[in-house]
């Protein structure tokens, strides 16, 4: 690795590169992932392969300036590091040489999946008083592989009451690992200017490690669903009351962990299926797959198998869809000031909630065509002029489709308070909508 810093009279520009080869993911709505078979080359064929990646590497094209996946895992006040500061952790290991050694946390490490994502720290250095912390507000693309961290360094103003003694402090967050060539910039924010915000987009979700110990297809569920057993007796017995064979898995260790069975249903007809994401919600567990493109005969329905841990008995099953393809429009201002979301199956639906509201929608949905599926409109409510929101991304759980939404903070932002909102063209089983705030500000 290397790295650099370059001082401007606005900025501070930090650059730490992770000689990495990984995979690309340019598409804000959707991020793909791959399954990894062990396999054994030649020399001569490894020393094409690297040949190839390099050239992969050179043409590939990010969206510059494009928002990407990022999540806040940490931040504290108090650490060792004297000095403004970049680094990055791509292994559990170094993430264990950070945590209590340089970041001086005794609580437990937070759960990363190192295969997917790089932790970034932000260091700030030494400051004399309290008062000070570092919140990242957005992470942009900046070309190629590289990426853009923005940090708010928030500063006490001068009628702030602070706690007396030296602190130091820091914001560790989560990126996909695809980004080798990461920089920050850092700008300094009086904390009286933002009174009402924390700028601090914490992740109400905890992610939850796992393992795909098996696959097969079959199964009659027409909705994607999940369920869990404690010993191998359990799941056979299950099986043979559905209809399945019981099929072969890896070793699970049933005293910490759970079996999981999991389906995509009818969404997953005709193709095999992957594992997106998987975390706790509240006393649920939820699951994101989306489809492999290993297309099967139309009939089949495929499964996976997953070793999970034990914090949840209840497993959501959602099956992840391409944003893009099914966004129809996004705007800053529709007159609904409390955040919901409306579901139309034609166009009455439409003309009835305008004119209870005594308004004028967009032509994009009042001239929505409903042959090609149904309208779902999402309204985020009456917004400052600093805040903007953003898909981060859609999944059907079952005839309901849930939009997960990221809020973050726009420091030169529009002149007036915003009512956004967002629609799309949903399956035509879609029967309801869920909008989900997956930050808090």
């Amino acid at each position: 690795m290397n790295s650099s810093l370059v001082l401007t009279s606005e900025y501070f520009f930090f650059r730490r590169t992770a000689l990495e080869v990984g995979p690309f993911f340019g598409n804000p709505f959707c991020w793909e992932t791959s399954e990894v078979e062990d396999m054994v080359f030649s020399r001569a064929f490894i020393c094409s392969l690297l040949l190839s990646v390099c050239t992969a590497l050179a043409a590939a094209q990010f969206p510059t300036g494009s928002q990407i996946r990022w999540r806040t895992v940490a931040s504290g006040s108090s650490s060792t590091e004297t000095r403004q500061k970049l680094q990055l952790a791509s292994e559990r290991t170094e993430l264990e040489n950070l945590w209590t050694p340089v970041l001086k946390q005794n609580r437990s490490q937070p759960i990363v999946d190192f295969t997917k994502d790089r932790l970034v720290i932000i260091f700030l250095g030494t400051r004399n008083t309290g008062g000070y912390s570092a919140q990242v507000r957005e992470v942009a693309n900046g070309g190629g592989s590289s990426a853009t961290v923005f940090v708010d360094e928030l500063y006490p103003g001068p009628k702030q009451k602070t706690t007396q003694g030296i602190t130091s402090p820091w914001v560790m967050i989560a990126v996909d690992r695809s980004y080798l060539d990461i920089n920050a910039k850092i700008q300094k924010v009086e904390n009286n200017q933002l009174p009402s915000f924390q700028i601090n987009p914490l992740t109400t979700f905890t992610p939850m490690p796992w393992d795909q110990c098996g696959y097969g297809y079959g199964g009659r569920w027409s909705d994607p669903c999940g369920f869990g057993f404690d010993s191998p007796y359990d799941f056979q017995n299950w099986c043979g009351q559905n209809r399945l064979d019981y099929p072969s898995f890896g070793q699970i260790n049933f005293n910490l962990n759970r079996l999981v069975f999991i389906s995509a249903g009818d969404y997953g007809l005709g193709y095999g299926i992957q594992i997106g994401d998987v975390f706790l919600s509240g006393q649920e567990t939820v699951v994101q797959v989306r489809r492999n493109g290993v297309q099967l005969a139309s009939s089949q329905r495929s499964y996976l198998l997953l070793s999970l841990g034990k914090q949840s008995r209840s497993y959501v099953v959602e099956y992840l869809i391409n944003g893009q393809d099914c966004y129809v429009d996004g705007g800053a201002y529709l007159p609904f000031r409390s955040m919901g979301a409306w579901i139309s199956t034609s166009s009455r639906d439409i003309e009835r909630l305008a004119l209870a509201n005594a308004q004028t929608m967009p032509q994009s949905i009042s001239g929505f065509d409903y042959a090609k599926g149904n309208l779902g409109v999402v309204f985020l409510g009456e917004q400052p002029p600093h805040v903007s929101y953003s898909v981060d991304r859609v999944a059907y759980r079952g005839s309901t489709a849930v939009v997960y939404v990221k809020k973050s903070v726009v420091v030169s932002g529009l002149g007036s308070k915003t009512l956004p909102y967002f629609a799309f063209r949903f399956d035509k089983k879609i029967r309801a909508v869920k909008v989900v705030d997956v930050s808090t500000i």
